[in-house]
């Protein structure tokens, strides 16, 4: 499946529900999940909709992108991952909030995205053009 810039998403706002601890095991991340849906229209015209986990995971700004795809692949291990099999999903989306101030709300907010697809009963992740070499 490539994610085309012609879907549409409709995340829900995902509330803050619980705390996972880092590698290191001194900074607690917060992460919230939610089952969702984002609707791809293909050249055709169709809509097809899919059904996936979301994942928001509150990180302090200076996280840098290696760390949190480590990050990501720990959190799919150890909870995510069993999660989205018991409600039936296949794809799960990772969104890493990126704070300067991680209790305050902030106007703009950089976030950096991992999703991770199950085929066959294997978990991958999903790889952008860009990294495939397109």
């Amino acid at each position: 499946m490539i994610i085309s810039a012609l879907m549409i998403g409709l995340i829900a706002i995902v509330p803050w529900t619980r705390s996972v601890p880092s590698a290191s095991g001194a900074i607690q991340y917060a992460l919230g999940t939610e089952p969702a849906t984002f609707i791809e229209r293909t050249k055709g015209g169709e809509q097809i909709v899919h059904k996936f986990l979301h994942a928001s995971i509150q990180v302090p700004v200076t996280d840098e992108v290696p760390k949190l795809e480590h990050l990501a692949r720990q959190m799919m291990d150890h909870s995510i991952k069993s999660e989205a099999e018991k409600q039936g999903l296949d794809m799960v989306w990772l969104t890493f909030h990126r704070l300067d101030k991680p209790n305050e709300i902030q106007e703009k907010v950089k976030t950096y995205r991992v999703i991770y697809t199950r085929r066959d009963g294997n978990w991958s992740r999903l790889e952008r053009a860009k990294e495939k070499g397109a």
